[in-house]
C-alpha cells in the first residue's frame, strides 16, 4: 500500500508541475464537509464527504478524516485489490481518469485517513453538489455512546494544467452515537441533500442556525454564504 501511495503522489505532483498557481483561496464557496450515516451495524458506519460548491469546478479533493479509533479501522482493506473499500457518490460523478488513493496515515496527519481523488487528465468531477465518496468505520471497539468524526486539510482543486486554483475549507466535523444495540444514529439536523433545498440559514453539518454569527460560513436558503 504504502508504495503505490508513494507512486500515486510522484504521479500527482508530475500532473501539476510547471503550473501556476493561484493563491490558496479561503471561505470560498467551495466547502468540502463531512457526514456520518446511521447504520444497524456499528462496524460499518457509512463516513462520506460532501463537496458543495455552487459556482466552480473541481478537478480534485484531499481531506484527512480522524476518527475516535485508529485510522485502520475506516472499512476493511482489501489485499487483492491494495486499497480500501469505498463508494463514490455517483458512477457518473468520476471519470475514467478519476482515482481515488486511501491511505491509513500520512506524516501530516499519522492519526487520520487520508483521501484523495484526482483525475490523470485534470478532468472536472461531473456535478458541483453532493457526495463525493463514502468510506465505512469499523466501530467495533467502540462502547454505546457519542463520538465525532473530523475532517481537516480539506482541499478543492481546480486546474487545466496550466493554472491551478486551491480552495480551503475550514476544519469540520460530524457527531453520532452508538447505542447499546450497537445500531449508529447520525447526531446532525437534516441531510446534505436536504441542505440544499431547505430554506433557512443552516450550520454545514445541517443543524438550523437563529443568530448567524459574524465570520462564520453557513448554508442559507441552499446557498454557502461567509456571514
Amino acid at each position: 500500500m504504502r508504495k503505490i501511495f508513494t507512486l500515486c503522489l510522484v504521479a500527482v505532483a508530475a500532473m501539476f508541475a510547471n503550473k501556476v498557481y493561484a493563491d490558496n483561496i479561503k471561505g470560498s464557496d467551495n466547502v468540502l464537509t463531512v457526514h456520518v450515516g446511521n447504520s444497524d451495524d456499528k462496524a460499518k458506519i457509512p463516513v462520506s464527504v460532501y463537496l458543495a460548491n455552487p459556482t466552480t469546478s473541481i478537478t480534485s479533493v484531499e481531506v484527512n478524516l480522524k476518527a475516535p479509533i485508529a485510522p485502520t479501522n475506516f472499512g476493511e482493506y482489501d489485499e487483492d485489490e491494495g486499497d480500501y473499500i469505498f463508494e463514490t457518490a455517483d458512477k457518473d460523478r468520476f471519470t475514467s481518469s478519476h482515482t481515488a488513493t486511501i491511505a491509513a496515515g500520512t506524516k501530516e496527519n499519522p492519526d487520520a485517513l487520508f483521501i484523495s481523488i484526482t483525475s490523470s487528465k485534470t478532468t472536472n468531477l461531473k456535478g458541483t453538489e453532493g457526495k463525493v465518496i463514502t468510506v465505512f468505520l469499523n466501530g467495533s471497539e467502540l462502547a454505546a455512546g457519542t463520538y465525532t468524526i473530523d475532517m481537516v486539510g480539506n482541499l478543492a482543486i481546480w486546474s487545466d494544467k496550466k493554472t491551478t486554483a486551491i480552495y480551503e475549507s475550514e476544519d469540520t466535523s460530524d457527531t453520532f452515537t452508538i447505542g447499546e444495540d450497537g445500531k449508529v444514529t447520525a447526531v446532525q439536523g437534516i441531510t446534505a441533500e436536504e441542505i440544499a433545498k431547505a430554506k433557512g440559514v443552516f450550520t454545514l453539518d445541517g443543524k438550523k442556525v437563529a443568530a448567524p454569527q459574524k465570520g462564520q460560513i453557513y448554508v442559507v436558503d441552499g446557498k454557502t454564504v461567509k456571514f
